[in-house]
């Protein structure tokens, strides 16, 4: 009995010790690249058989990568304490990850800890100390002027436990700010969001919703999941946004799942679904889904954007090559159906279709493709927990007039395409009994990322000699046009309502510095007010005096700049008229 019990006792320190080592482990949810260098202190160990140093340099992104391993018990004497200190560069900062070891008779006692150095101190900002739990704990710091959270758990893993740190940049916003005031401006994303297959839909549509919400307009697809859509869709309505319908058609199992949302005014949507096509079955959601294209007219300050978002058929055969073709070809006609060919047209979606094959998007779709930027070269594949081969599947495009008047004025003259990597960190504090893929820090929101464009238009062509007279009861206060199909009609609107009620600004346009003269009808002569508005929604009231003339005011709008304004008029019974003006 005596021999089996030390036999017993000899195979349970043999299985200690074959799992007696701790990784640490570092993820970077940033843009930023990290360089790694190590130092001990207390009584060292010996490197590359007592404790390894698997990787010295961490990518912007970078997923899970082992910093360190270190055994728990070779070489660990009772009672003596041993360091490791893993310092994170970049820039000019440093983050310090600490891991203390104490002996024990068998094995040791572990505590971690952080620490953030400000550029050129030797004084940390912010630190946890020395923890020994399987809390989370996090701090908040300032680092090349933005905020950043770094955050640290010890992870069960059966038998001594693993130590992770998580690197995040908060407030994530690319977009400049000026450009939420600038109507000559768009910054759009389209986001694949993986709703069919993989688990927790909902929390990860959630997370979406807060890393999105400071772009301007977002084109998802596969938000196939109804109840999870809809939540996604509540968030965003909640901040203020505006959502196209799914694209769905009869005939199908299963809605398209992709739509439009918007953080202006959707002013008219409309949309295609393809036709289902067995021959290019690759996928569930090609023969099951109704896959097509949404369509977004959307009003940024009174400037049009014609909005398209799809989803292609996936598969790499020649067949599925030919089907997206086919798809791209339907795509095209829709957009000269809801554009005539004119106007700021951007397209975004997952179009399936690899760098080699993108020039199918120019011949069959007429598309310019932005230059792509930033540290994260492919939208599918790379540092995703999701795995899948590295490609560039997803786009935020823009129509390539081949009349050069007509991409002088319509086409971006800046633009780029982006991809960023929203993740979501350490969710909870449980120990174990939770979703394995929300346990720990590693879940990436979809299997793809995002793709993020930004495009800089001229100003409407002319606008500085546009004279554009009328009056449109009950007008917003920014109705100025970005697109001639829409100028055409609105000036139809126009013409109706000066058969209505007649106002005159002139000069139109006026010298810069100059005062302009409005004349009204008897029935706005009492207790009239007027507002000056800018393309910016700027609002002043001008300094106003009565004309020796009948009927006719002058006001005083010297402290304009060149270029185009709208005159809002209220009458006494509080109807309101636009008047549109222009200054050289």
């Amino acid at each position: 009995m005596k021999k089996h019990f030390l036999t017993l006792c000899l195979v349970c320190l043999t299985c200690l010790g074959a799992m007696a080592a701790t990784s640490v482990y570092l993820q970077n949810n940033t843009e930023l690249e990290l360089n790694i260098t190590y130092q001990s202190a207390g009584r060292t160990l010996t490197l590359n058989k007592q404790y390894g140093l698997p990787v010295k340099y961490v990518p912007a992104y970078g997923r899970k990568r082992e910093l360190l391993w270190t055994n728990r018990n070779s070489g660990i004497s009772n009672g003596v304490d041993f360091w490791h200190y893993l310092t994170v560069t970049t820039g000019n900062h440093r983050l310090r990850l600490g891991v203390k070891l104490n002996g024990n008779w068998i094995g040791s006692t572990m505590w971690s800890e952080f620490a953030v150095f400000a550029a050129g101190s030797n004084q940390a900002s912010t630190q946890t100390g020395l923890q020994s739990n399987r809390s989370i704990h996090r701090r908040t710091f300032m680092m090349q002027g933005k905020r950043y959270q770094l955050s640290m758990r010890m992870v069960y893993t059966g038998g001594y436990d693993d130590i992770v740190y998580v690197l995040d940049e908060l407030d994530y916003n690319p977009v400049p700010g000026a450009d939420y005031a600038n109507p000559h401006t768009l910054n759009v994303v389209s986001y694949n969001l993986y709703g069919l297959f993989a688990g927790s839909i909902c929390n990860r549509h959630a997370f979406a919703a807060k890393r999105l919400q400071n772009f301007e307009v977002v084109g998802f697809q596969e938000a196939f999941d109804n109840e999870c859509r809809q939540q996604l869709k509540n968030n965003l309505q909640a901040s203020g946004w505006s959502t196209t319908k799914v694209t769905d058609a009869s005939g199908f199992p299963e809605d398209g799942g992709s739509f439009i949302a918007s953080r202006y005014p959707i002013i008219a949507q409309d949309q295609v679904v393809f036709s289902s096509n067995n021959s290019c079955n690759f996928t569930q959601a090609n023969l099951f889904a109704a896959k097509g294209i949404n369509y977004a007219k959307i009003n940024k300050h009174g400037v049009m954007y014609h909005v398209f978002n799809t989803h292609l058929y996936a598969g790499s055969t020649n067949t599925c090559q030919e089907v997206r073709r086919d798809q791209l070809t339907v795509m095209k006609a829709f957009v000269l159906r809801k554009t005539g060919g004119k106007g700021r047209i951007i397209m975004l979606g997952d179009f399936n279709i690899g760098e080699d094959k993108q020039n199918d998007l120019r011949t069959f779709l007429q598309a310019f493709i932005p230059a792509r930027e930033g540290p994260m070269p492919y939208t599918i594949g790379a540092e995703n927990v999701y795995g899948g081969d590295k490609q560039k599947l997803d786009y935020a495009l823009f129509w390539d007039y081949t009349n050069a008047a007509d991409a002088q004025l319509y086409e971006p003259v800046t633009h780029f395409q982006r991809t960023f990597c929203p993740r979501a960190t350490m969710v909870n504090n449980a120990n174990q009994g939770e979703n394995t893929e929300w346990r720990d820090v590693f879940a990436d929101l979809s299997d793809h990322y995002p793709v993020y464009g930004r495009f800089v238009y001229n100003e409407v062509a002319g606008q500085k000699n546009r004279a554009l007279d009328g009056a449109i009861p009950q007008a917003v206060a920014t109705p100025i046009v970005g697109t001639a199909a829409h100028q055409r009609a609105t000036q139809q609107v126009v013409q109706q309502a000066i058969d209505a009620v007649a106002i005159e600004v002139f000069p139109n346009p006026i010298q810069h510095k100059g005062r302009l003269q409005v004349k009204l009808p008897n029935s706005l002569q009492k207790n009239v007010y007027f507002e000056v508005v800018s393309v910016l929604g700027t609002t002043f009231t001008p300094q106003v005096s009565k004309s020796s003339s009948a009927n006719v005011w002058q006001l005083d709008v010297s402290h304009c700049q060149p270029g185009l304004y709208v005159l809002r008029v209220v009458g006494a019974n509080k109807q309101q008229y636009t008047v549109r003006f222009a200054i050289n």
